[in-house]
C-alpha cells in the first residue's frame, strides 16, 4: 500500500466521519443540501478509492458505480447550494432559482442512469485495471455541464461577494469560492492523471468538502440565528411573507398559508393573481390585480404605517385581514424583496361593528320610542273623533265608509306604532314557561297559510325538523310567535321571485356567545345551555353592506315591503335576553338562528 492509498483511506475514513457530524447538528433550511452534498462527495472520493486499487473487473465496475454515484451529483448540489445561499444573503440573482436548482437535479439523474446502465451499452466509460479508463460519449456528455455548474456556482458565490455588505456573508463566500476552485482542481487532476491514475483526487476532494465545511461552521452557517428564524417565523401568531418585487412569492410560514388558504402559496408562484379573486377592498373593489398600475397602488398601500385592512373571502367565511409591509434592500439601495406581516382582524373588526352596530340600533330605538309614543297620542284622537262622527253620518253611507276608511287605517297604523314599541323594548314580555317545540309545531298551519299570500313565481318547499326533546324556556308566548311568522315570511319573501325551500329547525346545544361567530345579537350573555329556533331558506342571500342595516326599522332590500318585520325579531330578542345569529352569503342562502337560555327539561303540559 503506497502512501496515496494510506491518505485517501484516511481521508475518506474522516469524511464519513464529518458525515455522522453534519447529521448532528442544527437543522437549517440548507442543511438537507449540505448533507446531501457531503454523501455525495463521500461516495466520490470512497468510490475513487475502490476503483483506482482494484484488481478485478468486478470491483473495478462496482468502484466505477459507487464513484459515479456521488460524482454526477456533486456538481448539481454545489449549484443549488450557491444559488439558495445567495438567495438567503439577500442578492438579487438574474435567474429564477425554483427553477434552476431543479433542472439540473433531473440532468444528473438521467446521467445517473446512463452510468448504471453502462455494462449493457458501454457508451459511458470503460473501465481499465490498472491504467486510465475509456470515457464514451455519454461521460462527455455528463462531464462538460457538470464543469459549467460549478463554475456557475463560482460566479454566483463571486456575486456575493462583491455585492453583499454583510462582512460574514463575503467572507462564507470566499470559502465557497476556494472551495468551488479546490473541487475544479481535482476534476483536472483526476483527467491529467497526477500522482498515478486516481490516486491525488481523492486527497485534494476530501480536503476540499473539510475546507468548506470548516469554513460554514466558522461563519455561522449552522449557527443559532439560522436555526432560530424559521423557528420565530413559524410560531409567529401572524401570517409572514416574502415576496420579490416581481410579485413572486419567495416563502410562506404556516399561518400564512392558513389564513389565506385555499391560495397555493407555493414558492415562484405570483401573490396578485392568487389573490386577486379573493381579496378586496372594504368597499368590495378587488385589490390585486394583474394590471401593473394597481399592482404599484397595492404595494404602496401595504408599505404605509400600519398596513392596510382587506376584506378576503375563502368560501367557506370571510375574513378581515390587515396586511402590511416593509421592503428588503440589497447593497446601494437596491429593493430585492418585501417582507409582507398579515394579521387575522377578523374578530377586532366583528367587535367594532358589534359595538357600531349596537350604537345605531340604540339610536334607531330611542327614535322609535319616541315616534310610537307621539303617534299613539293622535291616533287616539284621530280613531275617537271618527268613531263620534260615524254616530252624526248614520243615515249617509257614503260618510260612513270614509269614516271606516279612516279607522282602518288608524288600526294599521297602532299595529306599526305597536311594532316600533316592540322593537324599542317599551313591551316587556309576559314570561311563561313553553315548550319551544310545541309552540313552533303548533304554528305550522299558521305558516303554510302565509305561503298563499304572497304567491311566489316558484314553488316553495316547507321542512320541520323539531327536536323531540321538550325545550322548555321562559318567554312571551304570543311574542314569540310573532318572531318566528316575521322570521317566516322574510325567508317567504326571499324566495317569491324564484321560489326554493324553507326549514324551521329547533334543538338544543351548548352556547358560549363570546366565541360564537355571526352573532348580531347577545355576545354579551353568559356561556349555558339554551334552545334554539332557526328559519333557513334558499335564497340569494344578503349582501355584507345591507346585513350592518336589515334589524333598522323601515330598511328592506325590497322596495315593497316596510321593512318592520326583522326590527320586531330584534326587538322581541333582545327583550328575552336572546341571542340571534345570521349566517347569509351573496347566492348562498340565508339562515337566523334566535338561542333562548333553557330553564327545565320538563314544561307544564299546558
Amino acid at each position: 500500500m503506497d502512501i496515496w492509498q494510506l491518505l485517501g483511506a484516511g481521508f475518506v475514513g474522516l469524511w464519513l466521519g464529518g458525515i455522522l457530524a453534519l447529521a448532528r447538528l442544527s437543522s437549517t433550511p440548507l442543511s438537507g443540501t449540505i448533507l446531501s452534498f457531503a454523501v455525495c462527495a463521500a461516495l466520490w472520493a470512497l468510490g475513487d478509492l475502490v476503483a483506482t486499487y482494484a484488481t478485478d473487473l468486478f470491483w473495478k465496475q462496482l468502484g466505477l458505480a459507487t464513484l459515479y454515484s456521488g460524482a454526477i451529483f456533486v456538481p448539481a448540489l454545489w449549484w443549488s447550494l450557491s444559488l439558495r445561499w445567495a438567495e438567503g444573503r439577500h442578492v438579487n440573482l438574474p435567474v429564477d432559482v425554483q427553477l434552476w436548482t431543479r433542472l439540473p437535479l433531473a440532468y444528473a439523474g438521467v446521467m445517473w442512469l446512463a452510468m448504471l446502465s453502462n455494462p449493457w451499452h458501454g457508451h459511458f466509460i470503460q473501465p481499465v485495471i490498472g491504467g486510465r479508463n475509456l470515457f464514451g460519449p455519454l461521460w462527455w456528455l455528463m462531464a462538460l455541464p457538470n464543469y459549467a455548474l460549478i463554475l456557475g456556482a463560482g460566479a454566483v458565490e463571486l456575486r456575493v461577494l462583491l455585492r453583499s455588505e454583510s462582512p460574514k456573508a463575503r467572507s462564507q463566500s470566499a470559502f465557497m469560492i476556494a472551495a468551488s476552485g479546490i473541487t475544479l482542481l481535482a476534476n483536472w487532476a483526476y483527467m491529467a492523471g497526477l500522482g498515478g491514475p486516481g490516486k491525488a483526487p481523492v486527497f485534494i476532494l476530501s480536503g476540499a468538502c473539510v475546507i468548506l465545511v470548516i469554513g460554514m461552521l466558522r461563519q455561522g452557517l449552522f449557527g443559532v440565528l439560522p436555526v432560530a428564524l424559521p423557528v420565530i417565523a413559524s410560531n409567529d401568531p401572524d401570517g409572514l411573507l416574502v415576496v420579490r418585487p416581481s410579485g413572486r412569492l419567495v416563502d410562506a410560514n404556516p399561518r400564512a398559508r392558513t389564513l389565506l388558504a385555499p391560495a397555493d402559496l407555493t414558492g415562484g408562484a405570483r401573490l396578485p393573481e392568487l389573490l386577486a379573486p379573493r381579496l378586496m377592498h372594504r368597499h368590495g373593489a378587488q385589490v390585486a390585480t394583474p394590471d401593473h398600475i394597481r399592482q404599484e397602488h397595492w404595494w404602496h398601500a401595504l408599505l404605509r404605517p400600519g398596513g392596510a385592512l382587506y376584506r378576503y373571502d375563502n368560501d367557506d367565511q370571510v375574513r378581515w385581514l390587515r396586511i402590511s409591509g416593509q421592503p428588503v434592500h440589497a447593497r446601494r439601495g437596491r429593493l430585492v424583496a418585501h417582507c409582507l406581516r398579515i394579521h387575522d382582524a377578523t374578530d377586532e373588526q366583528r367587535a367594532e361593528l358589534e359595538v357600531h352596530r349596537a350604537r345605531r340600533l340604540e339610536s334607531v330605538a330611542e327614535l322609535s320610542r319616541g315616534v310610537a309614543h307621539d303617534f299613539h297620542n293622535l291616533l287616539s284622537v284621530v280613531r275617537g273623533n271618527a268613531e263620534l262622527l260615524l254616530d252624526v253620518v248614520q243615515q249617509r253611507p257614503e260618510g260612513q265608509r270614509k269614516l271606516s276608511r279612516i279607522l282602518q287605517a288608524s288600526e294599521q297604523a297602532a299595529e306599526l306604532a305597536d311594532q316600533l314599541q316592540l322593537y324599542a323594548g317599551d313591551e316587556p314580555p309576559t314570561r311563561v314557561r313553553i315548550d319551544l317545540s310545541r309552540l313552533v309545531r303548533n304554528m305550522s298551519e299558521v305558516l303554510d297559510a302565509e305561503l298563499f299570500e304572497a304567491p311566489s313565481t316558484g314553488a316553495i318547499d316547507v321542512a320541520f325538523d323539531l327536536a323531540s326533546e321538550p325545550l322548555a324556556i321562559d318567554a312571551d308566548a304570543t311574542q314569540i310567535r310573532q318572531l318566528l311568522l316575521n322570521l317566516f315570511v322574510n325567508a317567504r319573501d326571499a324566495l317569491e321571485d324564484r321560489g326554493g325551500s324553507i326549514r324551521v329547525t329547533t334543538g338544543r346545544t351548548r352556547l358560549e356567545p363570546a366565541n360564537a361567530e355571526n352573532l348580531v345579537l347577545g355576545r354579551d350573555q353568559p356561556a349555558a345551555d339554551y334552545a334554539y329556533l332557526m328559519v333557513a331558506d334558499t335564497g340569494m342571500g344578503i349582501e355584507p353592506d345591507a346585513q350592518e342595516r336589515i334589524f333598522e326599522p323601515f330598511f328592506s332590500t325590497k322596495g315593497k315591503k316596510r321593512g318592520i318585520g326583522l326590527a320586531t325579531v330584534f326587538g322581541i330578542a333582545r327583550a328575552h335576553g336572546a341571542v340571534v345569529e345570521l349566517v347569509s352569503g351573496a347566492g348562498r342562502g340565508t339562515s337566523f338562528r334566535v338561542w333562548l337560555p333553557i330553564v327545565a327539561h320538563d314544561p307544564p303540559a299546558s
